[in-house]
């Protein structure tokens, strides 16, 4: 690999994708892995470090700068920067049209497409400013400099990219055009999927199905590669081989562990903290009390990939009685479905019910209760409640002095409070004794209870 050829710091660039990140080690038919200068693997070592602090990630260099990776994408909400990259304004796209698809008035034109333009003059912008621009089954792109200088991002099948002179947090927190900072890079954003606005953007329904981006695993690879005077169309003619990662995820509520491949018809293997005797893989397996997860392909026992769960310290619990909520929007159910965008509140449509609002939850049997987690309601701050009241009971009647009390902190972030000793019972009541802006409304998005 010669050192002219390759550059971490430019092709580990500012990309970022949306969701969990599994990598693994591809190859390319035509190219055997190159050693790496000392220099350069630091730098991916470097990169690698940084990236496994969250996820399992491995990266293949090859000769004249290429690296590849597959991924499998799983249900989350954060993002993955992957570095620095230089500032580049030629986005040239390939798109690939599908021609068995039912919709062919609207996307059937050609089997594949070819668009170029530079980055923020592509798209409308709209009177509050937002991500825009995404295109879809895209089979390829390039970021390229006036020089036609660059890199390319070649997708294993298809992908959904865009390209735009600031990032998604500068665009949302920017009321109008105007008020918008100064363009400090080129944020280029590949995903597996991506959901469509649907009609409800000036009418009624939201997106078909199929173009819906429902939470599940998603394979997901892509090849980047460098682009040398205008060359994408050359260097994007590449094939990913290598072994699809295998997933592995865990039901936080009943702490089910879920292992996910791309080929259903492998076998894979596990072990949990390191056992010696490995289990195949047919079910879910419950790990409650945390550890750690190695799986493996049977056929490829080299490739491993390894995940840490902690302990679940909350409990499932059941809503045993809510002294007010708001129908079919405030359910007191909402405050234990792991959904943080649902939420309980109080009513207000019929008649507004003052403090203090309580709701008392069933553990199901005796537990040494420690603490309890609040999730205020995460879309708005009404209702978001300052002081509580904690109480205990053995049969859900006799509830007796407050165990704990205080007051929440004025912010959304999850509020965690330990008691100042644990206590034996099976029924523990929140009750909220007033709100942050002095109303009388009481929400909150989750409520989990802290115990053994």
């Amino acid at each position: 690999m010669s050192s002219d050829a390759f550059n971490p710091k430019l092709l580990l660039s500012s990309l970022f994708l949306t969701g969990y990140l599994a990598c693994m080690t591809p190859g390319f038919a035509t190219e055997a892995p190159q050693t790496p200068t000392e220099q350069e693997a630091a730098l991916l070592l470097a990169a690698d470090a940084e990236a496994n602090k969250r996820f399992n990630e491995a990266w293949q260099a090859y000769r004249k700068g290429r690296i590849a990776t597959l991924e499998n994408l799983g249900a989350t909400l954060e993002a993955h920067p992957l570095g620095d990259y230089p500032k580049l304004w030629q986005l040239l796209l390939e798109f690939r049209r599908n021609k068995d698809d039912p919709d062919t008035n609207l996307r059937f034109i050609k089997f594949i497409e070819r668009h170029q333009g530079v980055v923020g003059e592509q798209d409308i912008m709209l009177p509050k400013p937002q991500s825009m621009g995404n295109r879809e089954e895209v089979r390829w792109c390039a970021l390229t400099d006036a020089s036609g200088n660059g890199a390319a991002f070649v997708a294993d099948s298809v992908m959904s990219a865009s390209a735009l002179p600031w990032s998604q947090q500068q665009l949302s927190v920017a009321p109008h055009p105007y008020q918008l900072v100064k363009s400090d890079g080129t944020y280029l954003h590949l995903d597996a999927k991506v959901t469509g606005l649907g009609g409800a953007s000036c009418g009624q329904g939201g997106p078909f199905q199929r173009d819906q981006a429902r939470s599940g695993n998603y394979s997901f690879g892509f090849a980047i590669r460098p682009v040398k005077a205008g060359n994408a169309a050359v260097v994007a003619k590449v094939s990913l081989t290598g072994e699809q990662p295998i997933t592995i995820t865990r039901d936080d509520a009943k702490g089910n562990v879920v292992l996910h491949a791309a080929d259903s018809k492998r076998v894979m293997m596990y072990t949990i903290n390191g056992a010696k005797k490995a289990q195949v893989y047919s079910q879910p397996f419950n790990l409650h009390q945390g550890g750690k997860v190695t799986a493996w392909y049977k056929d490829a026992p080299a490739f491993k990939m390894n995940m840490e769960f902690k302990k679940i310290e909350s409990v499932p619990l059941k809503i045993a009685f809510c002294s007010s909520f708001e129908p079919k929007e405030g359910d007191a159910d909402n405050l234990i479905d792991n959904n943080a965008n649902t939420y309980w509140h109080t009513m207000y449509s019929v008649t507004v019910a003052n403090y203090p609002h309580w709701i008392d939850f069933d553990a199901s049997n005796v537990k040494l209760m420690k603490g309890f987690t609040y999730m205020p309601r995460q879309d708005s701050s009404n209702g978001r409640v300052k002081e509580f009241e904690i109480y205990v009971s053995q049969d859900g009647k006799n509830w007796g002095n407050p165990v704990c009390k205080g007051a929440f902190k004025n912010s959304s972030a999850v509020q965690r409070i330990m008691f100042d000793k644990p206590v034996k019972a099976r029924y523990i009541r929140f009750r909220a004794v007033s709100e942050q802006n002095g109303q009388d409304f009481a929400s909150g998005a989750e409520f989990s209870l802290i115990a053994d």
